[in-house]
């Protein structure tokens, strides 16, 4: 399963980051919801 994470926060993606990290789940993160949205046209998530 990948996971896209989109948050301005960077304290709250890196907390999101290191949880779904450790779940053994793989994920992209970014802080835009443009780059988000473009992310999502390259991948499955």
């Amino acid at each position: 399963m990948k996971i896209l994470i989109i948050d301005d926060n960077t304290d709250i993606r890196m907390l999101l980051e290191m949880t779904i990290n450790a779940m053994g789940h793989e994920f992209n993160s970014t802080p835009s919801g443009l780059e988000g949205l473009e992310m999502i046209k390259g991948e499955i998530y």
